[in-house]
């Protein structure tokens, strides 16, 4: 934080959350308090900066949505029992 009166007021931090199944392609950014939706995928290098929807493929930088995943890919179709 960039604050002129640091410790002034409590900070929350938080990281972003993942969700099942998603994908994380290699070196992919996710900024704070974001969350990857059930099923998504985010591409390599990708810089997220916006909650990601469930069974959504983003890519890019920012990343910006480009299909959605196909459904014989979401995780209740690849568990095999």
């Amino acid at each position: 934080m960039n604050d002129k009166y640091m410790d002034t007021t409590d900070y929350v931090f938080k990281g972003p959350t993942i969700k099942d199944g998603a994908l994380i392609g290699c070196n992919a950014t996710i900024l704070p308090a974001l969350t990857i939706g059930i099923d998504s995928v985010i591409g390599a290098g990708a810089v997220v900066t916006k909650v990601v929807p469930d069974r959504q493929i983003w890519v890019g930088n920012p990343a910006k949505y480009l299909k959605d995943v196909p459904k014989e890919r979401w995780l209740e179709n690849r568990i095999k029992t």
